[in-house]
C-alpha cells in the first residue's frame, strides 16, 4: 500500500525512511519467529508430558493445556486462535490477491474501486470465503494444515 500511495502522489522516496522501515520489518520478523519458536516449544512440552501425541481437534489441544493454564485454558486458547485468525486471514487473502493480480496482469490495489480491479477483489472475496467455509464443510483445520 505504501508503494501504491507513493505512485499516486508521485512522491520521491526518502532512502533513510525505507532503510529504517527495512530494519523495523526485519526486527519484527526475528522477534515473531523467536516468540513462535517458544510457543511451539512450550506447547509441545506440555502436550508431550500430558501424554497427548496425536491431536486431531483444537479442543484436544486445549484440554491438554489445562495443566499449564488451569481452567482459563479454553479462554486463553480461544483468544489466541481468534487473534491469529484476525491477523492471518486478511494478510493471506491480500497476499494471494496481489500475487494473482501480478501474475495475470490485473489491476490491483486496495486503493482502487471494485469495478477498477475486479480480479483482485474477486480473488480476495473468494479466498476469504473459502477460508471461512472450512468449518461448514467439516474439514479439520489441524488435518488441513
Amino acid at each position: 500500500m505504501e508503494v501504491e500511495e507513493q505512485q499516486q502522489r508521485h512522491l520521491v522516496v526518502n532512502k533513510r525512511i525505507i532503510s529504517s522501515m527495512e530494519t523495523d520489518v526485519r526486527g519484527g520478523l526475528v522477534l515473531t519467529n523467536v516468540v513462535f519458536f517458544f510457543i511451539i516449544l512450550s506447547t509441545g512440552t506440555v502436550l508431550f508430558h500430558a501424554g497427548v501425541n496425536n491431536i486431531t481437534t483444537v479442543e484436544e489441544a486445549t484440554q491438554a493445556l489445562c495443566p499449564l493454564a488451569g481452567n482459563m485454558a479454553y479462554a486463553l486458547f480461544a483468544c489466541g486462535i481468534i487473534g491469529t485468525g484476525l491477523l492471518a486471514i486478511p494478510v493471506l487473502a491480500g497476499s494471494l490477491s496481489y500475487m494473482l493480480a501480478e501474475t495475470f496482469g490485473w489491476k490491483e490495489g486496495l486503493d482502487r474501486k471494485f469495478h477498477d480491479a475486479k480480479g483482485f477483489y474477486g480473488t480476495l472475496i473468494v479466498s476469504i470465503g473459502l477460508g471461512l467455509s472450512i468449518d461448514y464443510f467439516n474439514i479439520s483445520p489441524i488435518k488441513a494444515l
